[in-house]
Formats: C-alpha cells, structure tokens, sequence
C-alpha cells in the first residue's frame, strides 16, 4: 500500500534497487496506520519492518474487501494502468526493467607483469608490491 502511494505520488521510497526503506518511506507508513516498535533502521533494508496499529486493522477489518485482489495487484506492481504516456504501455515498462545494471564507478587496475588486481573508487597511482611496476587501469 505505502509502495504504491509513493509511486503514484513520486516519492523515491527505496534506493539499493528497491532493498532499502528509507525515511521517506517510514514517514509515509506512519502517515497510513503503520508503526515501527524500533527507532532504528535496519542496516540492510532500512525502515522496512513496519507494523500495523490496532486502529488500521479494525477500519481494514469493517470494510468489504476481496482478499484475491491484492495479489494480482502485488504482482503488476511494475505497472499502473493510467500512469503511462500516450505512446507506452505495459510491454514499454518491461523492456525499460531490462536495460541492464547500472554502470559502476568502480576502476580495476592490473599489474602489467603478474596480473594482481586491484580495485579503487578514485584515480590512483599505485605500484604493485612485487614486481615495482605501475598498475594500468583495465578496459
């Protein structure tokens, strides 16, 4: 319910692909009846275990509700009918999903003369230990 609210609304929820419940999202889940019995987030997954209070299950629990219906919508999630543009549809959706990760900003670099490897995040100058030879960055 809270997924869907932030998405209609566009409120970026989540970040880590959709792992992490971030602030955003615990203030939308206390603004919609649900409460969270710890003040801290989860390191992995964020603000993501949130409960339900007593009241939202007695206003869910008087309404006339078909159980069946929020699984298809869990399932079709990705996509909201009315939400596209003119020109796309359902399949559109699919194929955006499908572009591939997202590039990283991680550089390899690799002694020229025994192969070591080393990571780094930033330019570096750096020479390998065993053989005195300046890494080279990867392709």
């Amino acid at each position: 319910m809270v997924h869907l609210y932030c998405k209609v609304t566009g409120i970026k929820d989540t970040s880590r692909g959709g792992a992490y419940h971030n602030k955003k999202f615990k203030e939308e889940s206390i603004r919609h009846g649900f409460y969270y019995p710890s003040d801290k987030p989860d390191p992995k997954i964020g603000w993501s275990y949130s409960k339900i209070t007593d009241e939202t299950k007695e206003v869910i629990d008087s309404l006339d509700l078909i159980p069946d219906v929020f699984k298809i919508a869990r399932a079709t999630f990705g996509y909201l009918p009315g939400m596209e543009t003119s020109d796309q549809t359902a399949e559109d959706e699919d194929e955006s999903e499908e572009e591939g990760p997202k590039r990283s900003h991680i550089i390899k670099w690799v002694c020229p003369t025994c192969e070591n490897i080393v990571r780094s995040s930033k330019e570096v100058n750096i020479k390998c230990g065993d053989c005195d030879v300046t890494f080279v960055k990867s392709k």
